[in-house]
């Protein structure tokens, strides 16, 4: 059964003949040491500098890619097509990209492997696609990467679907982990004020752009990170934030159908962006942090939301919206205690209206909620401070 992670030995790409910093296109020669390299045993390291390629790169089972922890190891794309790293077919342990600076490059998970991404940065993305498509089907780890998007080169940053392997087999996908991400538009302003212990990811923002390092311009998403499927999920410790210029329909957050969907201790920032979820079932928001954000609970596709929890999270300065109307009993319905709010924590900023937790009629599961339709003032287990 293919591992998360193994141990791997490191072959420098100056062994094949891969020299950082030339002009020309590097493609085939990375290619060709990929496919040299023992499976499930070795990794190609990229030592610091840049390296152009103009097409895709496939990774054998249980290779990968590393760069420099030191200096910047950057693989750098050409034109608006913006090539992808993804993996090749077959079955081995789990492919891994880490330590690398990715410039207008995606990367493209196309397997059921599992796949580590780990401590890179990615940004001048070109394309509107995903920087990250990750499909489940093994046990995949997003974890302390940052993702940028500049003015003028908006679009997605992570997409979670369906891997071909388990759509057609109808089996049960792995679990994906993303974890201890900054994405968007945070800075060292932001760490200060939330007093946020320092991560990787941080380092990593600081490493590019400086110590007193600002990305308020950096944060140009239609869509940060998004489910399409329903597949399990860890989404955990991740900072998000859109640029105060965007207003493409901005969505820091669209959870289609989740199902073992855990959103725990996440910062969401932005003045004009949404976090959304759609007919969830088993899911836990637990602990989270919804700055200016509109957070909605809806229904997809007349779909019932089921066994939701949602406990001890803070919004602050938007409505919490709840559409999902309680419908029925059993398994095909959204029942009285399918959607539960408990201990969440909703403030208003100055000279803003009250915050509301706005419920139809029919969806009033909570003794605190069934006082009258419409909008009404989050209550008791909930706290709500103007």
């Amino acid at each position: 059964m293919p591992t998360l992670e193994t141990p791997h030995r490191l072959r420098c790409a100056l062994d094949f003949g891969i020299q950082p910093d030339r002009p020309h296109d590097v493609t085939r020669e990375i290619q060709m040491a990929l496919n040299r390299l023992d499976p499930d045993q070795e990794l190609l390291f990229l030592p610091a500098g840049r390296y152009a390629i103009n097409d895709d790169l496939d990774l054998p089972p249980g290779t990968g890619l590393v760069g420099s922890r030191n200096g910047l190891s950057v693989l750098k794309g050409s034109g608006p097509y913006s090539p992808a790293i993804g993996q090749a077919p077959g079955s081995g342990d789990a492919n891994r990209i880490e330590s690398l600076h990715l410039h207008n490059v995606l990367i493209q998970v196309d397997h059921e492997r599992p796949f580590v991404i780990r401590h890179n940065v990615l940004r001048h993305t070109a394309s509107s696609r995903p920087q990250m498509y990750i499909p489940s089907g093994g046990a995949h780890l997003i974890e302390s990467n940052v993702l940028w998007r500049e003015p003028g080169n908006s679009g997605a940053g992570i997409q979670l679907g369906l891997s071909p392997e388990v759509w057609w087999r109808r089996g049960v996908p792995g679990t994906i982990i993303i974890r201890g991400n900054l994405i968007g538009a945070v800075d060292t302003r932001d760490v200060r004020k939330y007093q946020h212990e320092r991560s990787d990811a941080e380092e990593l923002a600081e490493k590019v752009l400086g110590a007193d390092w600002d990305a308020r311009g950096l944060g140009h998403y239609r869509g940060a990170i998004a489910t399409a499927e329903p597949i399990p999920a860890t989404i955990e410790g991740n900072w998000m934030a859109l640029s105060h210029d965007m207003r493409e329909h901005p969505s820091l957050a669209d959870f289609l159908s989740p199902r073992q969907l855990q959103l725990q201790r996440n910062l969401f920032l932005g003045e004009h962006g949404t976090v959304t979820f759609r007919s969830p079932v088993e899911t836990q928001v637990r602990g989270n942090v919804f700055n200016g954000i509109s957070v909605s609970f809806g229904s997809f596709d007349s779909a019932p939301t089921k066994l939701t929890q949602v406990e001890d999270n803070w919004f602050r300065g938007f409505p919490v919206r709840v559409v999902s109307a309680v419908n029925g009993a059993g398994a095909e319905h959204t029942t009285p205690d399918d959607l539960v709010f408990t201990k969440n924590l909703v403030t208003d900023p100055p000279r803003m209206p009250p915050v509301r937790l706005r419920v139809p009629h029919a969806a009033s599961r909570d003794q605190e909620f069934q006082r009258r339709a419409g909008e009404i003032p989050l209550g008791l287990p909930n706290r709500h401070l103007g």
